[in-house]
């Protein structure tokens, strides 16, 4: 990701709006960042499949640019850069558990999720 002048540009996005991959277009930009905070790019882009427009950043921590994240409408919060990556992958399948209404296995995935924040934070014991 560079800081490019970017307004045109299309890219691959799954809206946040009407949730379908769609080609994203750039209308604005705006970088920020640097001495007190980590570099930040925003982005302003409207969906090329419903025409909503949303609001994205990309941040770079010092090990490259990660994102874009959606920031507006607001989403649901993104996990600390900080959570191990086996945490991501059981708290991201609970999300998709629920986002297809499998209710009993994102009460699983939740679950495991759980277990392996105990196991990650050296908690103990017995759940019963």
């Amino acid at each position: 990701m560079s800081r490019e002048y970017r307004i045109g540009h299309t890219f691959p996005f799954i809206c946040p709006h009407c949730e379908k991959p769609a080609l994203a277009t750039i209308t604005g930009e705006a970088a920020g960042g640097g001495e007190e905070e980590p570099p930040y790019l925003l982005e302003l882009a409207r969906c090329g499949t419903c025409n909503e427009p949303f609001l994205t950043v990309e941040e770079d921590y010092g090990q490259g640019w990660d994102g874009p994240g959606v920031l507006w409408p607001e989403q649901l919060r993104p996990l600390s850069i900080h959570v191990p990556e086996s945490l991501r992958r059981e708290h991201e399948e609970a999300r998709q558990c629920f986002k297809a209404k499998a209710y009993t296995a994102t009460a699983v995935m939740v679950r495991r999720t759980l277990e392996g924040v105990c196991s990650d934070q050296g908690v103990s014991g017995s759940n019963g």
